[in-house]
């Protein structure tokens, strides 16, 4: 289960905890829920905004490093395969008489 869904069912579980220990006026015990179940959808709200945040910058921190591997292979590969070629051409030299 993920925070938010555990921070939920916590609340849950915690405002039905009070609504039978806490004797109170069914107006106040309604207005307490209330107030607490507001408490909760806002916290919901502001972990997922944080969990939003915290993925689109792993989403942008990824791309950019795919852009570098990219980058790199497209410099290093024409090198390699070069080299390849230079001593596969020198073993066939070696190799004429």
């Amino acid at each position: 289960m993920n925070r938010i869904g555990a921070t939920l069912l916590g609340g849950l579980i915690g405002a039905g905890a009070a609504l039978l220990l806490a004797p109170g006026p069914g107006r106040e015990t309604r207005r307490r829920l209330r107030n607490r179940a507001d408490d909760l959808r806002s916290d919901a709200q502001d972990r997922l905004a944080e969990s939003r945040m915290r993925a689109t910058e792993l989403i942008r921190s990824t791309q950019e490093r795919a852009q570098e591997v990219i980058e790199r292979g497209k410099r290093e590969v024409p090198e390699e395969g070069q080299k390849w070629a230079d001593a596969s051409l020198e073993r066939e030299r070696d190799e004429i008489p």
